[in-house]
């Protein structure tokens, strides 16, 4: 199956160098050019360039400067140049000489080399006036500096009317009338390595450019690697020459394309979308060349004052690279429909929301290029390799692509007078006027004085009303602002009358409030305190204690707690410390009232029967902080006693020297003793003492 490929690709690869071959020797027969180089008449294009200048304070007419592009293919010798001389009815008016900047040609991967020479800005070859021009092309050989004229082009070169001002009449601006070269379409199948027909390298005039490098949104890669189509076309465009308004709400997804392409081929359609890709039928729309003036005029009385009348005149080439390869599997872009998978006749419908802007007609021979239109011998024009004319057709009354048509120039002006066979010349509709028109009749003002005069009485009057007005508008805004300051002032008045009686309302809502609430205090101040009495009387019933015993206790439970940890609260709280050496030296007699107290509480709990856990635990706390404190002084009383009584007491005292050992073994706990003390004496004086106080 390899070698099958190979041996094909072999045979295919002769037949385009024969195609190649042909078509160098019968385009280079047309002209006397150095051997293997080919003037390309589709890249051509010519325009004018309007110089104007001051003179005494107003803009003068200079005339207009012919601007080109032309270009070489093949083996352009170096420094070579080419030489424009422009004349009319043999009356030569302006040349000039044009050489190649770089030198030596750029290489142009399949077509050998290329040189292109282009005229951008006017130098000394001004020409006053409009009409028709002749402009024969020299080529000047960079090897022997031979010159050869090797074409006659003929131009038709007008001009528009420019007026800003109703007094005076701007220069003119002048243009090449491209209007006979709206048929002129050629569709070419560039080769790997070739770059787009018409590249960002060779320059551009008057319009946006694109690169050469075109990449596609399908990860195809450049389209310099790969065979793709391209075909050129000459539009006559007042605005909008990037397409962008046209191209609006057609859908299309890819940066740079204008609509879609639907082929048929022998009248069977063939479907160049891709089913994993985004739209590989559209269409790249790149503007490439392109010349525009604007016709202004005051003739109109509607345009005497204000802005003046505008109506544009735009001409543009267009380069359209298709969503088609061709050649060999390795060169074809893999995502595109390959021509020779599909020869036969062509048509190809450029298809925008749905309109038809363009269809084109070709036949794709077996070997995958595509054959020359039968009448393309009959045009003297020289091409490059696999370009061809293409046979286009425009919709009756033209498309939104079109802003003009006219058949009436196409005869002598194709391709710049170098003609286009007659069976491609045919179907130009009317569209619109070939060039802009004037805004009506020239109304001339009758008195400029008068107008002059009258627009300042109308002035006068009018400025008089106006003034008039507003001194009326501004009374009338006084009175409405006294209105509604009086009104403002009396609704303040009001305002102030209703907010001093809600004062005065609101202080004797207070006042009522303040007595009600003291009342309430009160009432609640007396139930406070028969709770209390009712609390306490039910404490002293409950317990058999009187509450004053109980404050005593308290009271003396708290002493006695200062007295025995009064070292330890020195140390802690500083603050105590008054009041420690105040009470510690009545530690004796507050010992003899805690064990007094005591024993009284508990004869009168066994009295009343009541029981021991409520008071026995700060009764028991009062007899140990008593003993502690007054245990000396309870001895020496004993020790005291004689008589019978003294038996008693010598007995205690036995008793009580006993315990002294025990005694003596809580010295080492007297803090811990005085704060139990401390702490029982203030919860007694809580639970039972604060009723009394």
């Amino acid at each position: 199956m390899g070698v099958f490929r190979f041996i094909a690709g072999i045979r295919h690869l002769g037949a385009v160098a024969a195609a190649t071959a042909a078509c160098l020797i019968a385009q280079t027969a047309v002209a006397d050019l150095p051997g293997g180089v080919i003037l390309d008449d589709a890249y051509t294009w010519f325009s004018a360039k309007s110089v104007e200048e001051p003179v005494d304070g107003k803009m003068t007419d200079r005339g207009w400067s012919l601007q080109y592009g032309i270009r070489f293919l093949g083996d352009v010798p170096a420094f070579s140049a080419v030489r424009t001389v422009v004349s009319k009815d043999g009356r030569k008016l302006a040349e000039h000489r044009k050489s190649y900047t770089q030198g030596h040609a750029n290489t142009f991967a399949s077509d050998g080399r290329w040189m292109v020479f282009k005229k951008t800005e006017p130098a000394d070859d001004l020409i006053i006036g409009d009409g028709e021009f002749d402009v024969d092309l020299y080529f000047i050989n960079g090897s022997t500096d031979e010159e050869t004229r090797i074409r006659e082009y003929t131009l038709d070169v007008r001009k528009v009317h420019r007026q800003h001002h109703l007094r005076f009449i701007n220069p003119p601006h002048y243009f090449v009338n491209h209007h006979g070269n709206v048929k002129d379409a050629i569709i070419s199948q560039r080769a790997a390595g070739d770059g787009n027909y018409m590249t960002s390298r060779d320059g551009f005039l008057g319009g946006s450019g694109g690169g050469a490098s075109v990449t596609r949104g399908d990860n195809t890669g450049f389209w310099e690697d790969r065979n793709w189509v391209t075909i050129l076309i000459n539009v006559t465009r007042d605005d909008d020459r990037s397409l962008s308004k046209l191209n609006q709400g057609s859908g299309s997804r890819l940066a740079g394309t204008v609509g879609r392409m639907i082929a048929k081929v022998d009248g069977e359609t063939i479907d160049l979308t891709h089913p994993e890709l985004r739209q590989q039928d559209a269409v790249f729309a790149t503007l490439k060349y392109s010349e525009s003036v604007m016709h202004t005029d005051r003739y109109a009385e509607e345009y005497h004052s204000g802005t003046e009348y505008r109506e544009p005149l735009g001409f543009a080439k267009y380069m359209l690279n298709l969503s088609l390869t061709w050649g060999p599997e390795d060169k074809r872009v893999p995502s595109f429909v390959a021509l020779d998978d599909h020869p036969g006749d062509w048509e190809l419908k450029w298809v925008v929301n749905g309109e038809v802007l363009r269809t084109f007609y070709f036949t794709v021979g077996k070997d995958g290029l595509i054959e020359p239109h039968e009448d393309e011998d009959d045009a003297d024009l020289s091409l490059p390799p696999r370009t061809h004319l293409v046979e286009m057709k425009i919709p009756d009354g033209g498309s939104s692509l079109d802003s003009r048509l006219t058949d009436e120039f196409v005869d002598d002006y194709a391709f710049y007078g170098l003609g286009l066979p007659r069976s491609l010349r045919s179907g130009i509709p009317d569209k619109g006027n070939p060039f802009p028109q004037f805004s009506g009749p020239k109304v001339e003002p009758a008195d400029p004085g008068a107008a002059d005069r009258e627009r300042r009485e109308a002035l006068k009057q009018r400025q008089a009303a106006e003034q008039a007005a507003a001194k009326a508008e501004r009374e009338a805004a006084a009175a409405e602002r006294a209105a509604n300051l009086q009104a403002e002032r009396e609704a303040y008045a009001a305002e102030e009358a209703r907010r001093a009686e809600e004062a005065a309302q609101r202080d004797k809502d207070i006042e009522r409030m303040v007595e009600e609430e003291k009342a309430r205090a009160m009432a609640e101040v007396e139930r406070l305190k028969g709770e209390y009495a009712d609390a306490a009387d039910e404490v002293s019933r409950n317990s058999g204690l009187p509450l004053w015993i109980r404050l005593l206790l308290s009271v003396a439970l708290i002493g006695a707690g200062l007295a025995l940890a009064g070292s330890w609260l020195t140390e802690k709280v500083a603050a105590v410390k008054p009041l420690v050496a105040a009470v510690q030296p009545m530690g004796t007699l507050l010992g003899w009232a805690l064990i007094a107290l005591a024993l009284v509480g508990v004869v009168m709990d066994l009295f009343y029967l009541q029981p021991l856990v409520a008071n026995g635990v700060p009764q028991i706390v009062a007899i140990v902080a008593g003993l502690m404190l007054a245990r000396g002084a309870i001895k020496e009383k004993l020790s005291a006693v004689e008589g019978d009584a003294g038996e008693q007491a010598a007995k205690a005292a036995a008793a009580l020297e006993a315990q002294e050992a025990r005694l003596a073994a809580l010295d080492g706990k007297a803090s811990t003793i005085g704060l139990v003390a401390l702490v029982a004496g203030l919860l007694h004086l809580v639970a039972g003492g604060s009723p009394l106080i």
